[in-house]
C-alpha cells in the first residue's frame, strides 16, 4: 500500500469509477465470507456444540459491543490512514474467525462451559478488530464513491455479492444437509475464512483513505463530536436506525432456530433458506438503488421498513410442523431479503448523502458507528433473554400459535412501527432546513 494513485491524495472522479469495480468484487467475496463463516451456519455450529439461546445471543451481541471505542480511536485512525487500517483489521479478523474451527476440539478435552468461554473470546477480538477496521471503512467509502452513482453502486454491488452469497448458500446448505457431524460446519466456516482473506486483498486496488497528516486536536475533535450530537436531523436518524436495530437485529441469530425448532424444518433446509433470502435480495436490488438515486433515500427507507414490518407478521402467523410449512418460510425469506435491501440501501444513502456532512466525516461517522454497534450488540442479547424468559409460554389466539416465538416477533413488529415514525421525521438532504418544523423533502442523492 504505497503512497501513490490517489492514496497521498484524494482520488479523482476517474480514479473513483477505476476502483468501484474492485470494490465490488471485494465485496462479492465477502458476501460469500459472511454466508459461509457467520449467518445461519454459525448459529447451527453453536447449537451443535450445545450452547443455550442465551449464550449463542450472548455471542453475537459480543461482535458489536466493542463498537463504543470508536468514539477515541477515530482521530488516530484518519492519521494512520483509513485504507490501510481497514486492510489489515479486516484481514486479520478472518485469522481470528478461524480459530472457531478449534471449538469441538476445546470441547471434547475441556467440556461445554470451556468450549462457550473460548468462543466468547474468540469472538471478542474478532468484535475488536470488527470495531476497528469498520471506523476507517465508512470515512472510506464516504471519499471513493461518487455520490452521483451511489445507489446504482449500491445496488451492483449487492446484486453481485449476492449471486455469490446464493452459490455459497446452495453448497453449503448441501454440505450441511448431507452430513450429521460437527466436521460438516468446520469445512464450510474453513472455506468461508480463505474467501473472506481474498475479498480483502482486493480492496488494495481501491483509492482514497490515505493518512491525514495534520496534528491530532483532541480538544476540536470531541468538540465536533459533541456537534454532531446536537445535530437534531442526525440525532433523530441515530435514533431510528437504534429502535428498527433493536427490532431487527436479533433476527439473523434466532430466525434459523425458530424455523429448526418450532416449525419443524430440517438443519440443511433452513440453511438453504438463506438462498430465498438472497433472491430477495437480488431480484429488488436495482430497483431499490436507482429508485433512490432518483427519488431521494427516504421513500426507499420507509418502503423497506413497511415490508419488514409485513414480514413480522410473516413469522408470527407462518405454519408449524405443517406440509406447506416449507412454501411459506421460502416465500417469507424471499421478502425478507427484499425489505432488508431496501431499508439497508435507505438508510445507508441517507447516511452518506444527508445526514452526515462531508467535511465532519471522521466525528460524525464515529458517532455513528458507536451508537448503532450499542445496539446492535444489545438486539440479540435482549432477544436470547426474551426468549429465554418466555419459554414456558404456549396457546394459541384464532389458530395462531404464541410461544415464546411469537411473542418475540410481536416485540420486534412494534418497535419496526415505532422506527417507522421516526424516520417519517427524518429530512432527505442537509439542504433542507426545515427539518424540525415538521416538515421533509425527498432529495437526497446517496447511499
Amino acid at each position: 500500500m504505497g503512497d501513490d494513485d490517489g492514496e497521498s491524495k484524494r482520488p479523482t472522479e476517474a480514479q473513483k469509477f477505476r476502483g468501484l469495480r474492485w470494490s465490488v468484487g471485494s465485496e462479492a467475496f465477502g458476501s460469500s465470507y459472511g454466508v459461509l463463516a457467520l449467518g445461519t451456519v454459525f448459529v447451527l455450529y453453536l447449537n451443535e456444540l450445545g450452547l443455550s439461546k442465551q449464550q449463542i445471543g450472548l455471542i453475537n451481541g459480543l461482535i458489536f459491543l466493542p463498537g463504543p471505542i470508536a468514539l477515541f480511536i477515530a482521530p488516530y485512525i484518519a492519521r494512520f490512514g483509513f485504507k490501510r487500517t481497514l486492510i489489515l483489521f479486516y484481514g486479520a479478523r478472518k485469522f481470528v474467525a478461524a480459530c472457531l474451527l478449534f471449538t469441538p476440539g476445546v470441547l471434547v478435552a475441556y467440556g461445554q462451559s470451556a468450549a462457550f468461554v473460548f468462543v466468547l473470546v474468540v469472538m471478542g477480538f474478532y468484535g475488536l478488530f470488527r470495531v476497528i477496521a469498520e471506523t476507517a471503512f465508512y470515512p472510506w467509502i464516504h471519499e471513493f464513491v461518487p455520490n452521483s452513482v451511489r445507489g446504482q453502486y449500491m445496488a451492483v454491488s449487492n446484486i453481485i455479492g449476492t449471486l455469490m452469497g446464493m452459490v455459497a448458500v446452495a453448497w453449503s446448505s448441501y454440505v450441511v444437509g448431507a452430513g450429521t457431524g460437527i466436521d460438516r460446519f468446520q469445512v464450510v466456516i474453513g472455506v468461508g475464512c480463505v474467501l473472506g482473506i481474498i475479498g480483502v486483498m482486493l480492496k488494495t486496488k481501491i483509492p482514497g483513505g490515505a493518512p491525514q497528516l495534520e496534528r491530532i486536536d483532541s480538544r476540536s475533535y470531541f468538540r465536533q463530536m459533541r456537534a454532531a450530537f446536537g445535530d437534531p436531523g442526525f440525532r433523530r436518524f441515530l435514533i431510528g436506525l437504534g429502535i428498527v436495530g433493536l427490532a431487527s437485529g436479533g433476527w439473523g441469530t434466532f430466525v434459523p432456530l425458530y424455523l429448526k425448532e418450532a416449525v419443524g424444518l430440517k438443519p440443511g433446509v433452513v440453511v438453504g433458506l438463506h438462498n430465498w433470502t438472497l433472491a430477495g435480495t437480488l431480484i429488488s436490488s436495482y430497483v431499490w438503488g436507482f429508485t433512490a438515486d432518483r427519488k431521494g433515500s427516504k421513500p426507499v427507507l420507509l418502503a423497506g421498513l413497511l415490508l419488514m414490518v409485513l414480514v413480522s407478521l410473516g413469522w408470527i402467523t407462518l405454519p408449524r410442523e405443517e406440509a406447506d410449512s416449507v412454501f411459506w418460510a421460502r416465500i417469507l425469506a424471499l421478502f425478507s431479503g427484499a425489505a432488508m435491501m431496501g431499508y439497508s440501501l435507505g438508510n445507508e444513502r441517507l447516511l452518506f448523502v444527508s445526514a452526515v456532512p462531508a467535511e465532519k466525516k471522521t466525528e460524525y461517522m464515529a458517532v455513528f458507528y458507536t451508537f448503532t454497534q450499542i445496539m446492535m450488540a444489545l438486539s440479540p442479547f435482549v432477544a436470547g433473554w426474551m426468549l429465554l424468559a418466555s419459554q414456558n409460554v404456549a396457546g394459541s389466539v384464532s389458530g395462531i400459535v404464541v410461544d415464546q416465538y411469537a411473542l418475540y416477533f410481536a416485540s420486534s413488529l412494534f418497535l419496526m412501527l415505532l422506527g417507522l415514525w421516526v424516520f417519517i421525521g427524518v429530512r432527505d438532504s442537509r439542504k433542507d432546513q426545515s427539518f424540525g418544523k415538521g416538515e421533509a423533502v425527498g432529495t437526497a442523492r446517496n447511499s
